[in-house]
């Protein structure tokens, strides 16, 4: 091969090396570390909410030190501080784990009368193609009854997610409006993120919100987007590489997940 063959080779590799790559075609639940290092205790942010709005613009999470429950809604963070009183947080304060989604809703499903959380978990199931997928859904309705919690901040040393949420401050609404943002994993998640349904809630004019524990749903409107890919991104560091496992703990924690057995 001549020289100049080797060239203009070497100038055709460093042209595809430099190329950027397409994005996937389909859409992606975004997470942020595992919900069994959250319930460990492992509460120290590393990931800002700037570089969290840049993997979606819906999703929950919470807040560094476990400072509040995290809503995302039309690219607009919201911490639902101890008393579920909302404000809007820096960018630059920090989580320790969230899940996020560019929202594309493909179907809007009119949905009435459930009576419990479990009954509107189940109906929002019965929307998706199989229990096996992820799923993000927008609700916005009109409930009978609404029961939503956050909780203080916690100080290192970190207790465990459990031992925090003994601590939880619980609210409940009646007869008002607002908007769910929900995350749906399978089953099979196991210690990666809550099986089935986790849902946060912001009440219209954003002054409200909080971990969805109850809900009794006059009638709302549910935007879906069903998800075959997952993207996940651990912590480097810390809490996250030293903290020990606790099984325990993490059982305790995904039965504080609801108040109404979802």
């Amino acid at each position: 091969m001549t020289m100049r063959r080797l060239c203009c080779l070497f100038c055709i590799l460093m042209l595809l090396s430099c190329t950027r790559q397409p994005a996937p075609s389909d859409p992606a639940l975004q997470q942020y570390s595992t919900l069994e290092a959250l319930s460990a205790g492992v509460f120290d942010g590393q990931m800002s909410l700037a570089e969290l709005s840049r993997k979606g613009d819906m999703g929950l999470g919470t807040y560094d030190g476990l400072n509040g429950e995290m809503i995302l809604l039309n690219g607009v963070f919201y911490r639902a501080k101890a008393d579920c009183t909302l404000e809007q947080p820096s960018r630059n304060e920090e989580t320790p784990f969230a899940a996020v989604v560019f929202f594309k809703p493909q179907q809007t499903v009119t949905v009435e009368h459930q009576a419990s959380l479990a009954d509107l978990s189940k109906t929002l199931e019965a929307t998706l193609p199989s229990p096996r997928v992820f799923a993000a859904v927008r609700l916005h309705g009109t409930f009978d009854s609404i029961t939503i919690r956050s909780v203080a901040p916690s100080s290192p040393p970190f207790p465990t997610l459990a031992k925090a949420l003994e601590k939880q401050q619980v609210r409940k609404l009646e007869n008002v409006t607002g908007t769910m943002v929900a995350i749906y994993c399978p089953p099979q998640s196991g210690t990666l993120a809550v099986p089935g349904w986790h849902i946060h809630f912001v009440r219209d004019g954003a002054d409200l919100g909080g971990h969805v524990l109850a809900a009794k749903l006059a009638t709302g409107q549910a935007k879906v987007m069903v998800l075959r890919d997952l993207i996940l991104q651990l912590p480097a560091g810390g809490d996250f590489d030293t903290r020990p496992s606790d099984a325990q703990s993490h059982k305790q924690a995904l039965a504080k997940e609801s108040a109404d057995g979802k």
